[in-house]
């Protein structure tokens, strides 16, 4: 349940002078809160006593409107410095995640969908952002506020009284951990139902104009209809047990005043205590059914972020297939390749994708390769790319500049590349700055010259805005010739 804490401590650490400041604000504010009760009692005790008067009433007044004031002032700034913690918890947390997901092989993009990358960076963080914020206050005033109260009852009206009234309230305590274990599988099950979900949504976006022209329309919809039934029905389990939290709280809470109502009359009977006593004891009671309340809530969004925690960290701490290291020696462009002997399996292959490969080109010089589909022309230029690790799928030797591919360093090696791939991704912004991806600094001319190099400058006549249209998500305005000529206008214009 607290796996999540262990998680997070560093962050807790980091933060931990605006979260320390918090707690105080927090503890001013519930001195604030504890006063008033005390004050209504007080007056109640000077009018069944006959002595209220206009000094001691406006008196009365006026501490109530300070200590509200300052409560008031209090809970502003503890739950600004707490919810702005979370928010900076949440941009760290997707920024890694970010910066993870682009250091990664094609290995770890056949494991993980877009779906699951897209839940755990979205639905999973927001589940730790609650958990950060209202899950943090949840848990001091669950422990804290709760403790304060109680002290303040025996201490100001009756301690028998105090514990005999709070039995109900403990009930709940092995009732609430109870429900947090399945709270735990019930959520990870829901989220795991929204991957499913989400993929369905990203793949029937993307082959939209495809089902269309087979008019599978009706299949499609029917599948995306038993995906969203299985969302539904995973939601609703967690909502059903979500939702027993309030009542069970309002049943023991009900049973606390009851029980308080009971004993406290019986003690005002004996003259152990007043009436005055009795109406802020009621008070101090209504008032431990928010704690009641914020420990549910605490239980449940604990659980549902170490779920959330669970399913983040087997992505940040998915072991990268090969190193980043600045270390390793730059790669100047301009070398020769040589294969020799050189073999490449995909994982879970059957069969190599590239056997026994040798040949040799100096630099300067060109080589065409030719062969049918599935030959292996794309893996080869995906090797000179080091897109996948040599050493766990690859046998004999592929040098670039005397050296194997793998002892260059990556940035530096992938810089000296220009690369048209056979889907060619265009994002939702104009020609130009599709183009301008190859080299974010060149200049308005370097882009024309590349787009007029690959061909594309005769297309801008026919598109409304030239260079500034903007292409739809992947390029759907264009067709696939106009799109394979703006990948290849992109990768010239990087020089490589």
């Amino acid at each position: 349940m607290f796996g999540v804490f262990r998680h997070l401590k560093g962050f807790f650490r980091e933060r931990r002078l605006t979260y320390m400041l918090s707690f105080a604000a927090i503890a001013v504010d519930y001195l604030m809160q504890l006063v008033v009760p005390w004050v209504v009692g007080y007056v109640t005790d000077l009018i069944t006593q006959g002595t209220l008067n206009r000094q001691n009433f406006r008196l009365s007044m006026v501490i109530m409107l300070v200590t509200s004031l300052i409560s008031y002032g209090a809970t502003f700034f503890w739950s600004y410095q707490a919810y702005s913690n979370a928010n900076i918890l949440v941009r760290n947390t997707r920024v890694n995640m970010l910066s993870k997901f682009l250091r990664q092989s094609p290995l770890f993009y056949s494991k993980h969908t877009n779906a699951t990358l897209l839940t755990r960076t979205m639905s999973d963080v927001e589940s730790l952002e609650t958990f950060a914020g209202y899950g943090i206050m949840c848990l001091v005033d669950s422990t804290v506020y709760p403790l304060t109260i109680i002290i303040m009852m025996g201490f100001l009206t009756s301690w028998p009284l105090t514990l005999v009234s709070i039995i109900p309230i403990l009930l709940i305590l092995p009732i609430y951990l109870v429900m947090s274990k399945k709270i735990y599988r019930l959520y990870d099950e829901q989220q795991e139902s929204y991957e499913a979900l989400y993929s369905q949504v990203l793949e029937n976006m993307s082959a939209v104009r495809l089902t269309r022209a087979y008019r599978m329309e009706l299949k499609v919809e029917a599948d995306f209809n038993k995906a969203v039934q299985n969302t539904y029905e995973k939601t609703m389990s967690v909502s059903r047990l979500d939702a027993l939290f309030a009542p069970i709280n309002r049943l023991f809470s009900s049973l606390a005043l009851v029980t308080a109502l009971t004993y406290g009359g019986y003690l005002m009977g004996q003259n152990v205590i007043t009436l005055g006593n009795l109406v802020s004891f009621t008070i101090y009671l209504g008032f431990l059914v928010w704690p009641m309340l914020a420990f549910g809530d605490f239980v449940n969004f604990t659980q549902q972020a170490s779920a959330s925690m669970e399913r983040i960290q087997e992505l940040l701490g998915y072991k990268e297939e090969f190193s980043y290291s600045e270390d390793r020696p730059i790669y100047p462009g301009h070398g020769d390749l040589h294969a020799s002997d050189y073999s490449f399996r995909y994982p879970d292959a059957a069969e190599p994708a590239l056997a026994d490969l040798n040949f040799s080109i100096d630099a300067g010089k060109t080589l065409g390769i030719v062969g049918k589909t599935g030959a292996g022309k794309s893996t080869l230029v995906r090797q000179l790319m080091h897109l996948y690790p040599q050493g766990l799928l690859a046998e004999g030797d592929l040098k670039l500049g005397g050296q194997p591919v793998e002892d260059w360093e990556v940035k530096s090696l992938r810089n000296c590349v220009g690369y048209v791939p056979q889907d060619h991704f265009l994002f939702s912004d104009t020609i130009a700055e599709n183009v301008r991806f190859g080299d974010p600094e060149a200049t308005d001319d370097e882009v024309s010259e590349a787009l007029d190099f690959a061909d594309f400058w005769k297309d801008l006549t026919y598109l409304s805005d030239g260079i500034e249209t903007m292409v739809g998500e992947k390029g759907v305005t264009l067709s696939g010739g106009q799109k394979q000529r703006l990948a290849i206008a992109r990768a010239v214009l990087r020089d490589p």
